[in-house]
């Protein structure tokens, strides 16, 4: 049984199920290097204490389809969520060339999912779609805690 099956519309029902009947978190952060199918949705968000805007790219791992490293299989899961922001503004609140390139390589694959090929049109367009795509995850520099993902040879199912 898993918590999908469960009736959990009250407090009582929650409190008298069984431990091994609820479904355990899927591993959190960014999917080790492979190739993958996904789920991705674009969106426009706030983030931080600045509400500072930012494009995001949420992704669903659908299916592992094969690891570089067969002994990180267990630092990703199918139902896996991880989310890559595209920062158009630097923090001195220049452009962000680099950004506004990584973001244009992200979208596309989806531009011919809309007449409307203007950023905005392609950002709207992209809500649920499957797809398949390499992934490299990296050690962040400047935290070695995070990882930073890069998607490649992404293609639309």
């Amino acid at each position: 049984m898993s918590t999908a099956d469960l009736d959990l519309t009250s407090m009582d029902a929650l409190l008298g199920a069984m431990m091994d009947d609820l479904d355990d978190l899927p591993p959190m952060g960014v999917p080790p290097s492979g190739h993958y199918n996904l789920t991705v949705t674009f969106d426009i968000k706030k983030i931080g204490d600045d509400n500072k805007e930012v494009i995001a790219a949420e992704y669903t791992v659908d299916e592992i389809n094969e690891l570089k490293d067969e002994a990180e299989r267990g630092d990703v899961a199918v139902g896996m969520k991880f989310t890559e922001f595209f920062h158009v503004k630097k923090k001195d609140g220049s452009i962000n060339t680099f950004g506004i390139g990584k973001l244009k390589q992200r979208l596309a694959p989806f531009a011919s999912l809309t007449e409307d090929r203007s950023v905005g049109g392609v950002i709207n367009a992209v809500k649920q779609i499957a797809v398949a795509a390499t992934i490299k995850r990296t050690v962040n520099k400047k935290n070695e805690d995070q990882f930073n993902v890069d998607l490649k040879d992404i293609v639309v199912l």
